[in-house]
């Protein structure tokens, strides 16, 4: 906006699996949406640098014997 303000916008009615990466990459959106929630402006979104998240899935199967 012109005015300087910063909008956060979430369609999802939930966070996504990947909502993680944005809180430890400095933007804690649970703690955004709590703020707004009680009527506090949210603190600023201070980026962290050098922050590597890695992500895997691990698939498990059971054969009924």
């Amino acid at each position: 906006r012109k005015d300087g303000r910063t909008f956060l916008m979430e369609i999802n009615p939930r966070l996504g699996g990947g909502a993680v990466a944005s809180v430890h990459a400095g933007a804690d959106i649970p703690a955004m949406i709590i703020s707004e929630m009680f009527g506090r402006r949210p603190a600023p979104v201070v980026p962290k640098a050098d922050v590597l998240i890695k992500r895997y899935f691990e698939e498990t199967v059971f054969y009924e014997a």
